[in-house]
């Protein structure tokens, strides 16, 4: 619990922070033995929602209706992908959250979706999972990171393309489970927190060039 609510105080953050004129999507993964679920966190800044809302609000009435918002979800799917051993992951949708329009409007409105795939249980030793995000590659700023696993499952490394839109992870399923203790899950917590903070420090120094 305390590794979700670091990174998404870190995330919450970044919504405050990101620019006008981008579309901030932030993505975590939780890995399991025989499943992995993405939280996507969608919020358009001001100067995009125009753009970002004629897309979701098709009617033009003010309202994002249920048929709208499955709509735009699939939009959303079709741009995403995931990826265990090399072998693509089908994403069923198991939440959906979308904010006022008028939250949207002000750049405060933040679109959730949670999405899992499943699979069959994985033999212990060395994997690898590849988390894709090419949805509004012209105005998204991308943000992903691990949630910490359970104690079954090592994270090696993590590696991303230059705008987040790739991650890519490398981990260990381990049968017999090592013990971490609470030190160890704030530790990462830590680690990955200052790595977000780096990429939007990043981000508003670019942005100021």
């Amino acid at each position: 619990m305390l590794r979700r609510v670091v990174l998404l105080a870190a995330f919450a953050g970044c919504l405050q922070a990101h620019r006008l004129d981008e579309y901030l999507q932030a993505a975590l993964i939780s890995l399991e033995p025989d499943s992995a679920a993405i939280e996507l966190n969608l919020t358009p800044g001001v100067a995009v929602f125009n753009t970002v809302i004629g897309l979701i609000d098709t009617d033009r009435d003010g309202v994002v209706s249920p048929v709208e918002q499955t709509a735009y979800v699939n939009r959303v799917l079709a741009d995403i992908s995931l990826a265990i051993d090399r072998r693509a992951q089908p994403l069923r949708i198991t939440g959906v959250q979308f904010p006022p329009v008028d939250q949207m409007r002000e750049g405060l409105g933040t679109i959730r979706l949670t999405l899992q795939a499943r699979f069959e249980s994985q033999s212990p030793g060395p994997h690898h999972l590849r988390f894709e995000n090419h949805h509004h590659l012209e105005t998204g700023a991308f943000l992903a990171n691990a949630l910490l696993p359970p104690r079954s499952i090592s994270i090696t490394r993590q590696t991303r393309d230059e705008r987040q839109t790739v991650l890519d992870i490398d981990y260990s399923v381990d049968s017999a489970g090592r013990s971490r203790d609470a030190a160890t899950d704030v530790l990462y917590a830590a680690a990955v927190c200052g790595a977000v903070a780096c990429g939007l420090l990043l981000k508003v120094r670019k942005s100021q060039l």
